[in-house]
């Protein structure tokens, strides 16, 4: 990693000074590559949390756009894509009016849409901001990420021939080591179930921060995870907080799922993996987000469901955030920014493993509206329009209905 960031640094610092004919050659295409290269080091930064260098290469970036041409700053894909990296990268390091001046100069080369920012709107650093705030609102109010539901609500039932999901029991070897060497049994207590499932969803969540520009490269499960975050202090992304959560339900005998949400355009590269948890008190599955320690509730203060969250937003019914809930202890989460601007984003199609286990996402399927073209990230994935079969209840040992 030095040795390139060194090489890279170099190489560009030398380029600044060339005019647009040494720098554009051949096919033309010289500095977009470069540009590429700039953005490819300063993710490789943030996601080992160094913010100050990551920082530094994008002001070295700024210098050599500077010095560009217009023929030059034409080869250029989203000229403004480093200044939304600078902002990332200063909001993590816990500084908001920093990471305003970066946004604002991404803005002002080009940045248009709130699907070109949506990483920023996770961080309730940002979100919390007032200065941050008036400058997105505009982008908030024109996505209208709710009338994309209303528009492509529509579902089919009765698609009963799509293989059933499962769940591995407690029992299971790997799930047994989960709950003996994390101590799961006393991290749950012995209160009641909605209790139980809320104590282990806190408990992951202030033991492996959520960090979304980190690359976690071990193995998805909840022990390697906890390790991980053991030896390097690191957090993880929100999948793999999912997958650690869902792990740790299951060694409880609590089924559950991870649940990648998906949005619309194909071009929005941003989507949120949270979890489905079955209660057998409430004979359902309830919606629980391991980055933000969040559950969601109706009017009444009762425990929703992704399906329930996702028709109520259609049909305009009240939906909340459950009160503290935050983005690793650094600011909290409102009902706008959650759920009626990033999750009604990301609740327009929706995909689980069929199989759900330690080490055991394989098989796919994608719960999409009904007569839509949605793209689809994974071809071998099955596709159902029928919400019934995609949220079936767990079946127990027998073979019976929860």
């Amino acid at each position: 990693m030095k040795k390139t960031l060194l090489y890279l640094i170099i190489l560009l610092s030398a380029h600044i000074t060339l005019n647009a004919q040494e720098a554009v050659t051949g096919d033309g295409k010289a500095a977009g590559i470069y540009f590429e290269t700039y953005i490819g080091e300063m993710s490789e930064l943030i996601r080992d949390a160094d913010y100050q260098g990551a920082l530094e290469l994008g002001r070295r970036c700024a210098v050599w756009m500077d010095g560009l041409s217009p023929q030059e700053r034409e080869t250029v894909p989203f000229p403004w894509y480093f200044y939304i990296q600078m902002c990332k990268a200063a909001a993590y390091d816990g500084r908001p009016d920093e990471a305003v001046t970066y946004l604002r100069a991404a803005i002002d080369n080009g940045c248009n849409h709130l699907r070109d920012i949506i990483d920023l709107e996770t961080l309730p650093i940002l979100t919390s901001y007032g200065p941050y705030n008036s400058i997105v609102e505009p982008m908030r109010e024109e996505a209208d990420f709710k009338g994309l539901l209303r528009r492509d609500h529509d579902y089919r039932t009765g698609e009963e021939y799509l293989p059933a999901f499962t769940y591995a029991p407690a029992g299971d070897e790997g799930l047994t080591s989960v709950r003996r060497e994390l101590d799961l049994a006393a991290v749950a207590g012995s209160g009641d179930e909605l209790s139980r499932i809320v104590n282990i969803l806190d408990w992951v969540h202030n033991t492996v921060p959520h960090n979304g520009a980190r690359n976690y490269r071990g193995e998805a499960n909840a022990l390697a995870i906890y390790q991980y975050n053991k030896e390097t202090g690191n957090g993880v992304n929100c999948r793999m907080l999912a997958t650690m959560l869902k792990d740790c339900y299951l060694s409880l005998s609590i089924p559950a799922r991870v649940v990648t949400c998906l949005p619309q355009s194909e071009e929005d590269m941003d989507c949120h993996v949270i979890n489905a948890v079955w209660s057998d008190i409430m004979g359902k599955w309830l919606w629980v987000d391991p980055s933000y320690a969040a559950y969601i509730t109706d009017g009444e203060g009762i425990m929703l469901g992704i399906g329930e969250v996702r028709q109520r937003l259609i049909d305009g019914l009240p939906v909340h955030v459950r009160e503290g809930a935050n983005w690793n202890h650094r600011g909290p989460v409102t009902d706008e920014f959650y759920l009626h601007q990033y999750m009604a984003k990301n609740l327009y199609w929706i995909e689980c493993s069929l199989d759900n286990g330690f080490n055991s996402e394989n098989r796919y399927v994608q719960l999409v509206p009904h007569g839509t073209e949605v793209w689809n990230h994974r071809p071998e994935a099955l596709r159902t329009s029928d919400p019934d079969y995609f949220w079936q209840a767990p079946v127990t040992d027998s073979g019976a209905a929860r």
